[in-house]
Formats: C-alpha cells, structure tokens, sequence
C-alpha cells in the first residue's frame, strides 16, 4: 500500500511539475505574476479536488498529504471548494483515516496562524513519510486542546 501511494504521489508530484504551476515559482512581480498566481492557485484547486474525489483511498491520502503541502509552500493559498470537500471527508469519509486525515488538514486550512512557520512546516514535508506532518498537525491540535482547558 505504501508503494503504492509512493507511486500515485510521485505521478502527481510530476504532473504538476510541468504544469505552469513551475512558472510561477520563477516570475518575478510583474503585472502578469498576479495572472499567473491566481492561475497557478486554479490549477492547484483543480488537482486537490481531483485527488479528493477518487474512489482509491491511497490517492484521497496523497491529495490530503499534497493540500498541506500547498498550504506550506503557498500560504496565501485559500479555496472554498477545497474546504467543503474537506469538511465532507472529515465528516463522511470512507475509512477513519482518511476522516482524520482530512480533519487535521482542514484544521490547518483554518488556523494556519496557529501553527509554525511555513518554513519550519516545510523541513516536516517528506514524500517518504507522508505522515510526519500530519503527526505534526495532530500533536498541536492536542496540545492547543488541552493548553486552551
């Protein structure tokens, strides 16, 4: 199963690395980068909801795992599409993981300011072990819980 979420993040990893999402990263401000940011942030929309809406739960993980990865690189990111999908899968997903998972990206969607750093966020990022950041994530949400009693 690991494999063969490696393979299905890498396949997306890929794809939108020739995507103009690449472009983006190099533009510097002009009037054009605005087009090509809110482009970029459609295409990335586009992507993550895809990846959601899968019937394979290890592709529903990998678009969990990639949407808090966005978030971390591009922090102004928002979309209220994304946030209704997430909030469906942390209330009726299929398995516990995939509901939790989704929980704690939603989390992160919503109080991004709660958190570390998207510089600090970025060094737990690992395509490898997809789920370091989200041990993360849930390790400050349980210590905000529980800080906040």
């Amino acid at each position: 199963m690991k494999s063969t979420t490696y393979i299905i993040t890498t396949i997306l990893l890929a794809m939108l690395g020739y995507s103009p999402l690449h472009a983006s990263n190099t533009a510097t401000a002009t009037p054009d980068s605005t087009t090509n940011s809110t482009h970029s942030f459609e295409t990335l929309e586009r992507s993550l909801l895809y990846g959601l809406s899968s019937d394979v739960n290890g592709v529903v993980e990998s678009a969990l795992f990639n949407a808090v990865n966005y978030k971390v690189v591009y922090p102004e990111f928002s979309s209220e599409r994304l946030i209704t999908t997430l909030n469906h899968i942390a209330l009726e997903g299929r398995t516990h993981t995939l509901r939790f998972k989704a929980f704690l990206t939603l989390t992160y969607y919503r109080d991004q300011d709660k958190f570390e750093s998207p510089s600090y966020l970025a060094d737990l990022i690992d395509i490898k072990d997809q789920n370091r950041i989200f041990y993360y994530l849930q390790d400050e949400i349980q210590t905000a819980q529980f800080t906040s009693n």
